[in-house]
């Protein structure tokens, strides 16, 4: 488990470096939370997702399109969704774009196998917290997780990094967030789940 972890985070390393020249962007601010801690601003965004979750589930980016009705996806509610992850103040411009790339995978899968009842693939769970849609105790969970700045870096151009691994209770979900830090606040450029 541990080599797996290691193997993880060196990725998350070099996928770092690799996009260390997008420019900075101005990102907004959220007064629930004290972003001044990477640990801090990934537990923040979780919270917020978990509260936003149901009216950010009622967005309906996926629609019936043409004479056929085959699912598409509907790009101004994808726009509308990515917005509120903006206007969460946890989040920078790379990780909305990272998301933004997601669906027009989708939309490309869609266009290239054109279907109408099966389920879409990536749809049957929570794709941002990559869990079934039903965990239960997540919020539960989520209040005794344990957050830990694992490593802290600058990358080529001189801005400051954090990795943090969040440990979600009895779930066994780990998260490892990668952040990047503007304005004297830190932003969730990118995580992935195992």
């Amino acid at each position: 488990m541990k080599c797996k972890l290691l193997v993880l985070i060196l990725s998350m390393f070099i996928s770092v470096a690799a996009n260390s020249q997008i420019p900075k962007h101005h990102y907004s601010k959220s007064k629930k939370t004290n972003l001044s801690t990477p640990a801090n601003t990934a537990r923040g965004y979780l919270e917020w997702y978990l509260n936003s979750r149901g009216r950010l589930n009622r967005i309906g980016f996926i629609d019936s399109c043409g004479k056929e009705k085959f699912y598409c996806v509907n790009f101004d509610e994808v726009d509308r969704y990515l917005l509120e992850f903006k206007k969460s103040g946890y989040v920078s411009d790379l990780y909305i774009s990272k998301l933004r790339d997601y669906f027009e995978k989708i939309a490309w899968e869609l266009e290239k196998y054109p279907r109408k009842d099966v389920l879409i693939h990536g749809f049957e769970a929570d794709f941002i917290l990559n869990i079934g849609m039903e965990e239960g105790n997540f919020e539960n969970d989520l209040r005794h997780g344990k957050f830990e700045c694992i490593r802290r870096l600058k990358d080529l151009s001189g801005r400051n990094l954090a990795i943090v691994l969040a440990d979600i209770g009895t779930m066994h979900l780990k998260l490892i967030f990668t952040l990047s830090k503007y304005a004297g606040r830190w932003h969730i450029m990118s995580y992935q789940t195992f």
